[in-house]
């Protein structure tokens, strides 16, 4: 053993030996010369070393940043069972949490939930939270707050908007963690309204129920969502005027990456975009096309996506005989150039259609037709005198009526114009959007009516088109009946995503045939932003507030870090 050691001992000084000899036989520019030598050699390598890392390495989102938006107007109800304005839904959507959470594709993953289950028969839900699923006050998210929220939102003098939600939905409590939803019917869209955000009991349990409209929760709200509120900035008047709030750390899908967000109020959309132009704000949303064309502000994207909503002029027979024939609703539709509204009002930012189906659901074919035939079939001769279509001596006279907003007048101008010049009487009518509701629409007072429909993300369109909905508080605005779009509507509520898919289609060949109303536009969301912030694409947006719907996937800053630790990150 002792020989073995010195053996060692004798092979590791050998070389320092020759190291020493080798050096004090070198000139000092020799040694200089060896040391630049060594020096360019490790920086080569290292050089070459970063070369390879910043070809190799990948970007990967880091916490870090802050994030302001404007809204226009001042929310009353961050509430899940009361938002009714868009400023309302913005900011519930970054407030609270729901059981499920829509996703920027438009599909849905859990949020408070952990797991859920349907029965068989598809008429029972039942989810399970997540243990460690907290308020942003630091209590527990319980069964008992997600059936004191349906039960609130089911309660007729709430006069919440998610009441026909839940309507005949019984809701159990197997255990503090575990809840049960009991449908009369299958109905396959029921996930998405567990998408509603989710109220914490022990702040309202104690409010009168004619008081909870008016109290303070409603503006300070607390919820279980991303974002938490860290300050609230009011004006002398004591009106919000700037929410400041910082990520959830406990937040149940993953903490949020941004660390601060700003919502400014505005009370108009000008002084919003001007404050967009001067790098006040960093993004502004649902703006329209014309007002696309005056932002100048250099370093923004234009984001937009898919928005579930359907613009058509409903004819309502029952006021004008005439538009009882399918013929001459057909001579009406062929006279409109659909593709070209799209592009002079709206940029190119809005698909043309041919039926209510929505557009990522079934394509639409844009057929050029002669309307000259569909008159003539519909009994009407033309008199070039007048430079009328006429039938009985009597001109077609239609009453076309909207909302006084600038884009309906746009598109209402258009479609009216389309019609006069091919020799067709029109009157315009244009009227507040609540007057348009209460007296118009609801009820039925209109020969030919511009709307809009909302289709959403589960595309269900019973209330809109099922003969059961033709008188209010229904939706069936072109007071539409087929004994068979009836059944195919009834059986795709039961049908899953794929299937309702299919029996869409046959809806839309069968609507799109009869023309109960000419389908004009669905209108793509906008989105413009500063380059800066990076987010998820989004592909379907039902309401403006979804653009946060990952909101917590947001980010400003990234590291550079190998592949392997890329994919676990």
């Amino acid at each position: 053993m002792h020989k073995i050691k010195n053996l060692l001992h004798r092979s590791f000084s050998f070389e320092p030996k020759i190291l020493r000899n080798i050096s004090k036989q070198l000139k000092i520019s020799e040694k200089i010369l060896i040391s630049l030598a060594l020096v360019f050699i490790v920086g080569a390598l290292f050089s070459m070393y970063l070369k390879y890392y910043n070809t190799v390495a990948v970007e990967v989102p880091t916490r870090g940043g802050e994030f302001t938006e404007g809204i226009v107007g001042t929310p009353r109800f961050i509430n899940p069972i009361l938002s009714v304005s868009d400023s309302d839904r913005d900011m519930t959507e970054l407030i609270f949490a729901g059981l499920m959470r829509s996703k920027a594709d438009g599909n849905l993953t859990p949020e408070l939930a952990e797991k859920y289950e349907i029965s068989k028969d598809g008429k029972e839900y039942i989810f399970y939270l997540k243990k460690d699923a907290v308020f942003h006050d630091g209590k527990p998210v319980t069964a008992d707050d997600v059936i004191f929220t349906v039960n609130l939102a089911k309660n007729p003098a709430i006069k919440s908007h998610k009441r026909a939600d839940w309507e005949g939905v019984e809701v159990e409590k197997i255990n503090d963690k575990t809840v049960k939803f009991i449908l009369k019917k299958p109905y396959t869209p029921f996930l998405e309204n567990t998408t509603m955000g989710i109220l914490p009991k022990h702040l309202w349990e104690d409010i009168e129920t004619d008081s909870i409209p008016f109290d303070k929760l409603n503006i300070e709200p607390v919820g279980a969502g991303p974002f938490k509120i860290r300050k609230i900035k009011y004006t002398d008047s004591n009106a919000p005027e700037e929410y400041i709030l910082q990520p959830f750390a406990k937040y149940p899908i993953s903490r949020p990456l941004l660390d601060k967000i700003t919502i400014k109020i505005y009370s108009d959309k000008k002084a919003m975009l001007d404050d967009f132009q001067n790098r006040v704000i960093d993004a502004v949303a649902g703006i329209s096309p014309s007002e696309l064309k005056q932002i100048k502000r250099e370093n923004t994207k234009i984001i937009s996506a898919t928005y579930p909503r359907i613009f058509a002029v409903f004819f309502n027979p029952q006021n004008n005989k005439a538009l009882a024939d399918e013929n001459l609703r057909k001579a009406l539709d062929a006279l409109v150039d659909k593709e070209k509204l799209v592009e002079e009002i709206f940029l190119g930012y809005a698909k043309p259609i041919v039926s209510p189906v929505p557009t990522h659901i079934v394509s639409h074919k844009i057929e050029k037709r002669d309307a000259t035939e569909f008159f003539k079939k519909a009994g009407y001769e033309f008199n070039n005198e007048s430079g009328k279509w006429e039938k009985d001596g009597q001109p077609v006279n239609i009453t076309l009526v909207t909302a006084d907003t600038k884009d309906l007048q746009k598109v209402a101008e258009y479609v009216a114009q389309a019609w006069t010049e091919a020799g067709i009487n029109v009157k315009l009518e244009f009227y507040k959007a609540n007057e348009l509701n209460q007296n118009v629409i609801r009820t039925r007072d209109y020969e030919a009516l511009l709307f809009g429909e909302v289709v959403g993300r589960t595309a269900d369109l019973f209330a809109f088109w099922h003969s059961s909905q033709r008188d209010d508080p229904g939706l069936n605005i072109a007071l539409y009946t087929n004994a068979k779009v009836d059944k195919l509507l009834e059986k795709a509520r039961a049908q899953n995503k794929k299937e309702r898919a299919e029996t869409y289609k046959q809806v839309h060949e069968i609507i799109k045939k009869e023309v109960p109303a000419v389908f004009l536009y669905s209108p793509d969301f906008i989105y413009v932003m500063d380059k800066d912030i990076k987010m998820p694409t989004l592909k379907l947006v039902s309401t403006a507030s979804d653009r946060f719907s990952e909101i917590y996937k947001w980010f400003k800053k990234t590291n550079k870090v190998w592949p392997l630790f890329a994919a676990s990150n």
